[in-house]
C-alpha cells in the first residue's frame, strides 16, 4: 500500500508548549516518525512525506533513511505518478478567523479562501486536492478546528484532536482496524470519491499586494481566481514569492508613510476630530494599511491642518 502523509506543524501535538521554533520541529518530526512506525506495523511498505510547513525544511530527514520512506519538500513537490492508495493529513490547524491554535489559510497574509462563496481552510483544500488525483484521506489530526473542518469535507475519515487526554498513537491503533477495512475497501474496490466544479477565491490581507501577482490571468478585482484545489496549489510557489516581494515593499512603503506624518503631522492635536474612519485607519499596521486608506488619511489631516 502506498501511503502519503501530509504534515504541518501547528496542529503537532505539545506545539502550545512549544518555546522555541527549534522544540517545534523536534515534536513534528517526532510524531511524523511515530505515525510512519505505526504505518509500518500495519503492513505498509511505501511512504511518502510531504513537509508543508513554511519552506518544508522542518523534518529532521536523518531519521527518515528507512528505505521505503520518503520525503518531500511542500505539496506542489508531491508525484502524483506514484499512485497513492491513502493520504493522511498530520498537525494541521484550522482556517483563517476560526477559533484555532494558529488560525491562517496557506499563509499569513492571505484573508481567506472562497469556495463557491463559503471559506475553506487547508485541510479542506487538501482533501479536496487529494480527492483531484483519486486520492482518499483517511486520517486527520491537529487542533479542534482542524478536525472539524476535516469531518465536514471527509465524514468517514479518522480525526485524532490535540490537547485531549488520548495519545495520537492510541486513537491509530483503536481505530486500526475500521482504518484498514476502509483501506482495503478504497484500494481494492477503487470507490473513490468525486468532485464537482467548484471555483476558488483567494483574498489577501493587503488588496496592494494585488498587483504584484505576475500571474494575471489569475487576478480579478481584488482577489486570485482558480477552477482547481491542483491548480490553486500548484501556483503558490510563485504566489509565495510575489507576496513576499508584495509584503516587503508594502511594508517599506507605509514605513516611509508614517515618517512624512510625523514629521509633517506630529504636533497636530486629531484626538477631537470626529471621524471613524480616520482614527480606525490610523491604527492599522505597517503591512495592512493601503493605498486609498493613506490617501484618506493625507486628506484628512491637510483639512485639519487648514482649520
Amino acid at each position: 500500500m502506498k501511503v502519503l502523509i501530509v504534515v504541518d506543524m501547528e496542529g503537532i501535538t505539545g506545539i502550545e508548549r512549544a518555546e522555541s521554533p527549534e522544540k517545534g520541529v523536534e515534536l513534528m518530526t517526532a510524531e511524523v516518525l511515530s505515525v510512519v512506525k505505526l504505518l509500518t506495523a500495519l503492513g505498509t511498505n511505501d511512504i511518502t512525506i510531504c513537509d508543508a510547513h513554511d519552506r518544508g525544511e522542518n523534518i529532521e530527514r536523518k531519521l527518515f533513511v528507512m528505505e521505503d520512506v520518503q520525503v518531500v519538500s511542500q505539496v506542489w513537490n508531491v508525484d502524483f505518478i506514484k499512485g497513492y492508495d491513502v493520504a493522511l493529513l498530520i498537525g494541521f490547524h484550522g482556517m483563517a478567523g476560526s477559533d484555532s491554535l494558529s488560525p491562517h489559510t496557506l499563509r499569513e497574509d492571505i484573508a481567506k479562501v472562497e469556495r463557491n462563496g463559503m471559506e475553506i481552510g487547508e485541510v479542506g483544500i487538501l482533501i479536496n486536492w487529494l480527492r483531484e488525483y483519486n486520492v482518499p484521506t483517511v486520517f486527520v489530526s491537529g487542533d479542534k478546528q482542524a478536525t472539524k473542518e476535516a469531518l465536514m469535507e471527509e465524514p468517514t475519515c479518522v480525526t485524532y484532536t490535540i490537547g485531549r487526554d488520548e495519545r495520537l498513537q492510541d486513537v491509530f491503533f483503536q481505530s486500526s482496524n475500521e482504518f484498514a477495512q476502509k483501506v482495503d475497501s478504497l484500494t481494492n474496490n477503487k470507490l473513490r470519491a468525486t468532485i464537482s466544479q467548484e471555483e476558488l477565491y483567494v483574498y489577501v490581507k493587503n488588496r496592494d499586494a494585488i498587483s504584484y501577482i505576475r500571474a494575471k490571468d489569475k487576478v480579478r478585482d481584488g482577489y486570485l481566481r482558480f477552477e482547481s484545489y491542483s491548480e490553486l496549489l500548484s501556483s503558490m510557489y510563485n504566489i509565495c514569492e510575489d507576496l513576499n516581494n508584495a509584503m516587503n515593499e508594502i511594508v517599506k512603503k507605509n514605513t516611509d508613510f508614517i515618517m512624512i506624518l510625523r514629521n509633517d503631522f506630529g504636533n497636530i492635536d486629531i484626538q477631537g476630530y470626529k471621524d471613524n474612519l480616520f482614527h480606525h485607519l490610523l491604527s492599522k499596521n505597517v503591512y495592512t494599511l493601503e493605498e486609498p486608506d493613506r490617501e484618506y488619511i493625507m486628506k484628512a489631516l491637510k483639512s485639519i491642518l487648514s482649520h
